[in-house]
């Protein structure tokens, strides 16, 4: 022996043919530094840590992936052995939260739309993409999150995760439509040219266009037995009716004038003077002069 230890050979054993035994040999990421007990035998016998060996990690015990542990000998043992224990990603569920829209309208975006079910720790959800499966009015429209970025601080925690992305119902209601009038005062005396009906900029229009106005003009008052046929041009009292019909993406709206009057025409008629005849005569033809006024 002693010849042995003098031609600088060391008799201590090595660690290179020890068994390590990681428990648990997995964790599930928890946003926290996770090491398993270490359990290092040489046959039979159970070594003693910080007697017999040290432990050391590779840098990233929190994070998912595969984490290195190093069995180093110490006292009487040398040499080193490695085993790996692993940090599996955390399940997370998003789950968009129902919105109503109404037609023209776009979903709101943002993380304060998602419900985050699995987050650990102090990891939040700052960011999400979420998506609407229509544009049209309905009830059964879907909302689908992805691209989610969770945050720990300032660190990116979005790989320790495997997320899960849950649609959220979407629901696109028919645009308001309104209409009113705006300056619109047609009424005059009569000069025998039919009333013109509003022009756009007579018009305020919400949630429609001109091009889809209808108007219904209505003698004395809105009724079916006193319907026109179109703008009328006669003295009297008129009403209009400016309405949109109901389209399959917005409502129908409609909008009543006032009375709209047009005013009897005021002519003076004087007949020529000396006109005459006698008693059993065929009546003369009679002149006259518009002393006030005019035709048209």
């Amino acid at each position: 022996v002693s010849a042995v230890a003098s031609a600088g050979y060391s008799t201590q054993p090595s660690l290179s043919g020890a068994t390590v035994t990681l428990s648990p040999g997995s964790f599930t990421y928890n946003s926290s530094s996770q090491k398993p007990a270490v359990t290092v035998k040489m046959g039979d016998t159970t070594l003693a840590e910080n007697t017999h060996y040290t432990v050391s990690y590779s840098d990233d015990t929190t994070n998912a992936g595969t984490v290195t542990v190093t069995v180093t000998g110490k006292g009487d043992y040398t040499g080193s052995t490695t085993a790996q224990y692993t940090i599996g990603q955390a399940r997370l569920t998003i789950t968009a939260s129902a919105q109503t829209i109404t037609y023209g309208g776009s979903i709101a975006q943002g993380a304060e739309h998602c419900i985050a079910s699995g987050l650990q720790g102090s990891d939040t959800l700052t960011s999400v993409t979420l998506t609407a499966s229509t544009s049209a009015v309905m009830t059964s429209g879907t909302i689908t999150p992805s691209a989610a970025v969770i945050m720990n601080g300032d660190t990116d925690v979005t790989a320790n995760y495997s997320i899960s992305y849950q649609t959220g119902v979407l629901t696109i209601q028919k645009a308001a439509t309104s209409i009113s009038f705006n300056n619109y005062n047609p009424g005059k005396t009569y000069d025998g040219v039919a009333l013109a009906n509003p022009t756009a900029n007579e018009l305020t229009i919400t949630g429609g266009e001109y091009g889809n106005v209808s108007f219904t003009w209505y003698k004395g008052g809105v009724g079916e037995a006193n319907r026109l046929s179109g703008p009328p041009a006669d003295a009297g009292t008129y009403v209009l009716v400016a309405s949109i019909a109901e389209t399959e993406n917005a409502t129908a709206a409609s909008v009543e004038s006032g009375a709209i009057t047009i005013e009897k025409r005021a002519v003076t008629i004087t007949p020529d003077a000396g006109q005459g005849k006698t008693y059993g005569e065929e009546d003369p033809p009679l002149t006259y002069k518009v002393t006030a006024g005019s035709f048209v």
